[in-house]
């Protein structure tokens, strides 16, 4: 019994990746299991089976093409074209940042401040992607913002040995200490909190993993910013020293809102969190790419963008 189930669930599996990756296969897919309702149903004239059955084929083609993603990029990894479509962003020279792609798998080690791909993001998108973890964790981040010593945006990172998750803000740059910055999770004035206990499915020691961002406004009223009433709708966040930390009021109703799927376990969602200001940081646009920080290395292949409708 416990073999049955075990190949149910692989067959499962197969069965889900297949419909996410294979536009033809989910058409097929569905076209039979129609056809085979209307078949079980009896009494009917075969013309009236025909056409209920090339009915419902037009009906899941119409609503593929009308809700389905699209890929904006699948990107075609090589070392020719690695400068062209990425960012190699760490600009200071005695950290010694590698990127390098050797059978169209990408290779990441010493990059600090994350390495983006050059590619514009829809305002709700999927980024996909599979990974092997090197040494200690692999990280990745989206609507990521870097221009110079002026960066934002949002990092995660996963920890097989630890069976942790953890998000994270790149906000800024501090020239002093030629450190990037970052909130980091589980502190006393951190306003994110870590996933533990979590254990990802791999296959033969690849992740696979799948990140929506939807970015839209949420109805939110202000009073005159001049009025008592503001501060009873907003309110006021100070930092370690006690000083007031200014919110910009310019995108207080911005959301984004950003889910993490576990895509080698039946798309098991891993993460899900609404981000906007305050207590959060809102990041709007961007780019996405990935980080891997000191010794931290892993490898990335199959990359896909997709915009989501």
């Amino acid at each position: 019994m416990k073999k049955v189930k075990e190949l149910n669930l692989e067959m499962s599996r197969w069965i889900f990746s297949k419909v996410l990756e294979n536009t033809i296969f989910t058409i097929i897919l569905t076209a039979i299991i129609s056809s085979g309702l209307v078949l079980s149903i009896q009494d009917l004239s075969p013309k009236f089976i025909l056409y209920a059955s090339i009915g419902l084929i037009l009906l899941v083609i119409l609503y593929h093409l009308l809700t389905h993603e699209r890929a904006i990029k699948k990107i075609n990894l090589s070392s020719t074209n690695l400068i062209d479509e990425w960012r190699n962003n760490e600009f200071r020279t005695y950290i010694p940042s590698i990127a390098s792609v050797r059978n169209k798998i990408l290779y990441l080690q010493f990059m600090d401040i994350p390495f983006t791909l050059n590619v514009d993001l829809a305002d709700s998108y999927a980024f996909e992607f599979k990974t092997k973890v090197l040494n200690t964790c692999f990280g990745w981040c989206v609507n990521v913002k870097i221009a110079g010593t002026d960066m934002h945006g949002y990092l995660f990172q996963y920890f097989p040995d630890q069976k942790n998750l953890s998000p994270v803000f790149l906000w800024g740059y501090d020239g002093s200490r030629a450190i990037s910055l970052w909130v980091v999770p589980d502190t006393k004035d951190s306003p994110i909190k870590s996933v533990n206990n979590l254990s990802l499915r791999d296959k033969e020691g690849w992740y696979f993993i799948r990140t929506e961002v939807y970015q839209y406004e949420q109805p939110i009223k202000m009073p005159d910013l001049d009025s008592d009433q503001i501060k009873e709708i907003v309110p006021i966040i100070k930092d370690k020293e006690g000083n007031v930390v200014e919110i910009n009021r310019a995108i207080r109703n911005k959301v984004v809102e950003i889910k993490i799927y576990d895509m080698n376990d039946l798309g098991r969602i891993i993460y899900h969190a609404f981000f906007n200001e305050p207590p959060f940081k809102c990041f709007l646009g961007g780019q996405v790419g990935f980080r891997n920080h000191g010794l931290e290395s892993s490898l990335y292949k199959d990359i896909t963008l997709k915009a989501i409708h």
